[in-house]
């Protein structure tokens, strides 16, 4: 592990080609390698592997100048070697020296999807995905530690998690361990972290959590960001030089590049067209590099794509075409597995019948039976009754109807805070979708909330049944109803054969010493049973009904029961149709979802980041807006500053730059007002003018061809027509006259008033501030 100052870091990342050029993969023994960067932290992380020590000691001597040249860089920030026993002692005597921790791998560490090369080549791509979690175990605690390691192996799923190894290492001398393990891809892992979270959490009670990893393909990091960034994970990038020799790690040998190019566009393409009008730029955009790529290195697909999809934003820069390309994500994210789906529809029901159940035999039976009991065992303090254990009896009722009490009411709050949670849920994404639908049409992000917001509603229901169905109350609650069954029918045998048959029992306090035997004092303790008795026929049903379900649900839910109901309903589908029909209705309707619904945590949780994500975009959207009224009322502020500053941002200064005006503005106003009158005269000098000269021509032109055309008659009608055209015009220049020596009346008017309204302007604004003009 490397440490590279940031201005450092592309000279660095450099110089992997010098370590990529010295490997010998088959004299070494290689079984994956290369390089991983954080660059947000500074680091550079060489991921390697070898099939034993000795290939680890001739790699060192390969790449010896390639290291000291990296170190010219950056600094050696940690170095550790992982493997058995035997091989790291071989290492010891060189790496030691350099500061080197040795982490012993644990016997139960095993290779599943990956194998052994059987042979050495160029390499193929590693688009392998690893989970690095360091823990530091608390002192004395590395026994217990260890121990919890066969929980870890008992819970992974390999062939669901698409797991190529796992296992784990330890360094006793440093009380540190180290879990190791890789995956398909990021889909994998984050399965693999709900299958073992039982055995994390477990951990995480004789360990602390020094540092979470992730390596791998960015695209396959970006998918975990969400899920692990908030746990303090640190996310290491792979060099597209990353290779791998293992049989099982991705391998791009067998892939057509153009065919992967041509068919992952298309799929874009039709995603994009149905809503962007774009479609064809995004096919001409593929094309165009899909074209380019025929002969091209496998090793550039990734990077080729990721180009790909930048253009294709840009050329589709529109919301509704990021949401497209984001819709499958969020449906993937959020919606629930079929088991899931119809085991939360049911939850609110099943939630509101124990609800109700609850309610009535608290308030109705066990309540007022707990408070009777309680005045009965007062009452009847040293009282003597000869009716056998009847005392005994009413402690015993005492006791599991305190039982009831307690678990009960522990379980109606627990029941009614959940169901106010989901009220609140679902008001507040219905409220969302209101506000989303308010605009009359439905997008594709409001298409988004409605499936993460009802299927979030959903897996709460079920999460919040679950939650309630594993309280240690309903133990309490179940064992107290199966004894409290046995106690009516105790009761029901003391109360009918002591108490309701004639001449068996005395209860007048004067028999006491009469009927010596035969006597009873506890004359609460009786009447309690009597009430007990009276109860029985309401509620001895539901006693029965609660005790059966509870003991049930504890059966059927144990590891052997499910595992054996859901292997027959397996069996069933099978010889059936093929469809899982059968193994679906049991674990939605007997199993409430099994283990599907841990995972509805984790789905809850996508779908609400998902959410909270739209929710920022929209903050930073508004948050933009409100900086632009910012940046343009700052402009504003600027340039009346600097109108304040040219004249003046008080009363003194205006009415100093007026005193300052003076007589020479006055001079000015009238000069201009005489320059307005002049300007007005010449106007009206030149149109009168203009309109003589057209007249005069026209006039010249009417005699002229009067004197050619004289006998013509067509010319005749004609002169007459341009005689009476020229009167007209005489008439209108006449006209055009009279107006412009209005308009130059009015203008010197105007100037006159003008010049009159700013000598009473300037004489005001003097009067108004007296003081300011004094100095």
């Amino acid at each position: 592990r490397f440490k590279v100052p940031p201005r450092k870091m592309a000279e660095f990342k450099s110089n992997f080609g010098s370590f990529y050029d010295c490997i010998q993969p088959e004299a070494e023994g290689l079984l994956y390698y290369g390089f991983t960067v954080d660059e947000a932290n500074g680091i550079v992380f060489c991921r390697e592997a070898y099939s034993n020590g000795d290939g680890a000691l001739k790699h060192m001597d390969n790449v010896d100048s390639a290291m000291k040249a990296a170190l010219q860089v950056g600094d050696l920030d940690s170095f550790e070697v992982h493997g058995p026993q035997p091989e790291l002692e071989k290492l010891e005597g060189k790496l030691k020296p350099m500061g080197c921790r040795f982490f012993a791998t644990d016997a139960g560490s095993k290779l599943f999807a990956a194998k052994m090369p059987k042979s050495w080549g160029p390499g193929a791509i590693d688009r392998t995905v690893f989970l690095v979690p360091c823990y530091k175990v608390q002192d004395g605690k590395m026994d217990d530690a260890r121990a919890i390691f066969k929980d870890f192996y008992n819970q992974t799923r390999p062939y669901e998690e698409g797991l190529l190894y796992f296992g784990f290492a330890v360094d006793v001398g440093g009380g540190a361990i180290v879990c190791r393990s890789a995956y398909s891809n990021a889909d994998g892992l984050l399965a693999h972290l709900v299958h073992v979270e039982a055995a994390g959490q477990k951990l995480l009670g004789v360990a602390e959590q020094e540092r979470l990893e992730v390596h791998g393909p960015a695209e396959e990091i970006e998918r975990l960001r969400e899920t692990l960034e908030p746990l303090g994970c640190k996310f290491y990038v792979a060099d597209a030089g990353c290779r791998a020799w293992m049989a099982g790690f991705s391998d791009g040998s067998s892939v057509d590049v153009s065919e992967m190019l041509f068919s992952s566009g298309k799929k874009m393409a039709s995603q994009l067209q149905s809503k962007v009008e774009k479609g064809s730029r995004a096919r001409e955009i593929v094309e165009a590099r899909g074209k380019a790529f025929t002969e091209k290195a496998k090793d550039f697909v990734v990077r080729e794509l990721n180009t790909t999809a930048a253009s294709l934003f840009r050329a589709l820069d529109t919301e509704e075409s990021k949401f497209v390309l984001e819709f499958n994500q969020a449906v993937d994210a959020s919606f629930p597995p079929i088991t899931v789906l119809l085991a939360g529809l049911a939850s609110p029901m099943v939630l509101t019948a124990s609800y109700v159940s609850h309610i009535l035999q608290l308030f109705l039976l066990f309540l007022p039976i707990f408070l009777a009991s309680a005045w009965a065992v007062y009452e009847d303090w040293g009282s003597v009754c000869d009716i056998p254990t009847m005392k005994e009896w009413l402690w015993v009722a005492f006791v599991l109807s305190g039982l009831q009490v307690i678990g009960r009411s522990v379980l109606l709050l627990r029941i009614s805070a959940g169901q106010r949670a989901l009220r609140e849920k679902s008001d507040e994404i219905g409220a969302r979708l209101a506000a989303n639908a308010a605009d009359g049409e439905t997008g594709l992000s409001d298409m988004q909330e409605i499936v993460i917001g009802t299927t979030v509603i959903v897996q709460e229901a079920l999460l919040i049944e679950d939650s309630v169905r594993r309280s240690p109350m309903v133990d309490v609650v179940g064992v107290s109803t199966l004894l409290w069954i046995i106690a009516v029918l105790w009761n029901f045998v003391i109360i009918v054969g002591w108490t309701f048959v004639p001449g068996t029992i005395a209860f007048y306090e004067k028999a006491g010493g009469v009927a010596a035997g035969h006597f009873c004092g506890a004359w609460a303790s009786v009447f309690v049973g009597r009430v007990v008795c009276l109860l029985t026929p309401v509620f001895f049903f539901m006693n029965i009904v609660s005790a059966t379900q509870w003991a049930l649900v504890k059966v059927i839910h144990s590891d052997g029961v499910s595992s054996a109901v859901l292997s027959a309903s397996k069996k069933f589908d099978r010889g059936n149709i093929g469809v899982p029909v059968a193994e679906t209705l049991v674990k939605s309707l007997l199993l409430r979802a099994g283990s599907d619904a841990r995972k509805a945590k984790l789905t809850v949780a996508l779908g609400e980041a998902l959410r909270l994500s739209k929710e920022r975009e929209d903050a930073q959207a508004k948050l933009q807006a409100l900086q632009a009224r910012v940046n343009s009322s700052k402009i504003e502020r600027r340039t009346l500053k600097a109108l304040a500053k040219k004249v003046g941002d008080t009363m003194e200064a205006n009415v100093s730059v007026l005193e300052q005006a003076g007589e020479e503005d006055m001079t000015n106003w009238k000069s201009m007002g005489s320059q307005l009158t002049l300007a007005a005269e010449r106007r009206a000098a030149r149109s009168q003018e203009a309109a003589r000269d057209q007249l005069d021509k026209m006039i010249q032109y009417v005699m002229e061809m009067s004197d050619k055309l004289q006998n013509n008659e067509h010319v005749k009608a004609a002169l007459e027509k341009a005689r009476v055209a020229a009167i007209e015009t005489k008439d209108a220049a006449s006209r055009a006259q009279d107006a412009a020596s209005k308009g130059l009346v009015q203008a010197q008017q105007k100037a006159a008033e003008g010049f009159t309204q700013a000598k009473e302007a300037a004489a005001a604004a003097a009067a108004q501030a007296p003081g300011a003009l004094m100095r």
